[in-house]
């Protein structure tokens, strides 16, 4: 039985209809363990690699793997060394202060000078002066707003709009001379019947000052990595349709990124 991942592999990696070696298959795989990536993002990063290292050719070698695998180790430090160096960072802030600001330093003289303020404490004179005495009614109404409930105030919203000196809301069934004509703009045309029977829903519809029609549908919601993806699976079927009509070999496409001076047959995009 044929092993997809080595199938896949030769797929993208291969060229001219030939198959990867056993050393080179085996590199490929531990890359793909090491990082866990998948066939296609392994060919994006080689890709990438080919181009940073300006390549002529993209057939992958051995020992060009083996480069590759330690350019991707070495990013892959870099990387956990930043995100490192952003964790360790601490913010040092001010001393907190451990007295209050009219306190003095241990406490020592709350209550004992008058002119001392202590912390929570009452002096002798202080709770001589507070006397205990029943409150009267008078005073009662002046702790309580005029607006309590508990004075008999009105409960009710139209009591507290009359109390306000506001309006009280009236029903549009209940307007002063409905059905009153003011005034009729092309009384030469005829006016409409009623309809027999009341319409299912209501014919006019509110809606809030945003049009959420509108946005409903966002059409630049998607992302770029999808769109690359994309646009990578519509080139490689042309390219399939270019190779089956003029009835080419897979070696004689190549990348216009990259320079030689063989000739060389390229499907994409034209970028302005």
């Amino acid at each position: 039985m044929a092993d997809p991942i080595a199938a896949e592999l030769n797929e993208r990696f291969a060229s001219g209809g030939k198959t990867l070696g056993a050393d080179v298959l085996g590199e490929l795989r531990s890359i793909m363990k090491l990082h866990e990536l998948s066939a296609q993002d392994l060919f994006f990063k080689w890709e990438s690699y080919c181009i940073k290292m300006d390549m002529d050719e993209m057939h992958p070698a051995y020992d060009g793997l083996r480069a590759f695998k330690q350019d991707l180790h070495d990013a892959l430090q870099r990387s956990n060394r930043a995100q490192a160096h952003v964790k360790s960072e601490k913010r040092i802030g001010a001393t907190p202060r451990t007295t209050a600001k009219s306190a003095d330093v241990f406490g020592m003289l709350d209550g004992l000078v008058p002119s001392t303020p202590g912390s929570g404490r009452l002096t002798k004179s202080a709770a001589r002066s507070r006397q205990l005495e029943t409150p009267s009614i008078s005073r009662l109404k002046a702790a309580h707003p005029p607006s309590s409930p508990d004075n008999g105030s009105p409960s009710t919203l139209e009591g507290q709009l009359n109390a306000l000196g506001a309006l009280t809301p009236s029903s549009f069934h209940d307007r002063k001379n409905p059905g009153e004509v003011i005034e009729i703009l092309n009384d030469r045309l005829p006016a409409p019947e009623p309809p027999i029977a009341p319409f299912p829903e209501s014919r006019i519809k509110l809606t809030a000052a945003s049009d959420t029609k509108k946005l409903a549908y966002r059409p630049m919601a998607m992302k770029l990595s999808e769109a690359s993806e994309i646009l990578d699976d519509r080139i490689e079927d042309f390219t399939q349709l270019v190779m089956e009509h003029h009835k080419l070999d897979g070696s004689a496409f190549g990348s216009a990124a990259n320079q030689s001076p063989t000739e060389i047959i390229c499907v994409g995009r034209v970028a302005s």
